[in-house]
């Protein structure tokens, strides 16, 4: 049977679970584990007992519990750390504390996972898969009065209502740019005045997300960051690496390839989903085998395999973009969601 839940995250238009959070937090632990166990293992690692009022911002954070675990960033502009041997009961009574440290702003919660911002506008995120949790703290954005640009690509977009902002990058053929002192009325807005103005092709759509293409091929991709600020990005379609988006090709290879079969399940769908599990399951092996013998450096050679294989997959899954899913791939999406959380769940313990 179909639960309401299902039903609504795959309602058509909405953003496609590779952007989706918990995919990307998934891909991050992938990552941070396998990084982390190459160091050495178990008992030669980099954790470390955390001096937490030793670091640049930790008076900006509730100090967690359990201190052990291994620092990636301590800086004024950003903090990340990685706990060990925290259970679940730890990561929820430490969300509890930031929220009474005051991080309540556009809050994002999960059973996994925390963002949000305070007042000043700090922005915390907070993960936990496994024994491990993850906290990292940016700081404020920094934004200055800006000029819209002049260029032709530029003139495609409604010009936005605040003047402060922020450029990533900028060039002839496309930009990305922070916008501040937009509250989520305004990102709203503003999405529809790009609908409107032609970009409303190939588009995926929710709360706090849109992309879309015009007739002409370039793309834009909008974001609410949260805190007020909203994130602008415009491409050509000879340049479509400033946004990351999937390229014009990928869509037909979907139309002419989405066939479904006896299962319901379309063919580019299943095949992206399989090529995701497979790719993890290949991972936790590959841990294994790392565990087992610590000491061999052509393991470590192999890591860059793995995000070659990543690259793959997120290609597979760009294929079919903005597709709606049928029941069954609904359900088959559940599954295999199941199937790697607890197998990156092993891995993490």
């Amino acid at each position: 049977m179909k639960s309401k839940s299902v039903d609504t995250e795959f309602e058509k238009g909405k953003k496609p679970f590779y952007r989706r959070k918990w995919f990307i937090v998934v891909v991050i632990i992938v990552v941070i584990v396998v990084v982390s166990k190459m160091s050495g293992n178990k008992d030669d690692d980099n954790s470390q007992k955390i001096e937490w009022s030793n670091l640049e911002l930790g008076n900006k954070l509730p100090k967690p519990a359990t201190t052990v675990g291994e620092i990636y960033d301590d800086t004024d502009e950003g903090l990340r750390v990685n706990l060990e041997e925290v259970s679940k009961d730890g990561y929820k009574k430490y969300i509890k504390a930031c929220e009474k440290k005051g991080y309540t702003v556009d809050a994002d919660k999960s059973s996994y996972s925390y963002d949000a911002y305070n007042s000043e506008g700090y922005k915390v995120s907070v993960t936990n898969i496994g024994d491990q949790m993850s906290i990292t703290l940016e700081a404020p954005m920094t934004l200055t009065d800006i000029t819209w640009p002049t260029s032709a690509v530029a003139s495609m977009l409604p010009v936005p209502k605040s003047t402060k902002g922020k450029f990533s990058n900028e060039s002839d053929s496309g930009f990305s740019v922070y916008i501040g002192d937009t509250s989520p009325e305004d990102y709203a807005a503003y999405v529809q005045e790009c609908s409107d103005k032609g970009f409303n092709v190939d588009y995926n759509k929710d709360e706090k997300y849109y992309n879309a293409d015009n007739a002409e091929g370039y793309h834009i991709d909008i974001k609410y960051e949260g805190n007020n600020i909203m994130e602008i990005s415009i491409s050509s379609p000879d340049d479509k690496n400033v946004t990351g988006s999937s390229e014009t090709e990928n869509n037909e290879t979907v139309a002419e390839s989405n066939d479904s079969d006896n299962s319901g399940l379309g063919t580019e769908f299943k095949n992206a989903m399989d090529s995701y599990e497979a790719f993890i399951n290949e991972y936790v092996d590959f841990m294994i085998q790392y565990n087992n013998n610590p000491s061999d450096i052509t393991l470590i050679n192999e890591y860059q395999e793995y995000l070659t294989k990543y690259n793959t997959f997120a290609d597979d899954f760009a294929k079919w973009e903005g597709k709606s899913l049928n029941q069954a791939e609904a359900e088959y999406y559940v599954e295999v969601q199941t199937r790697v959380t607890d197998k990156l769940a092993e891995v993490a313990k």
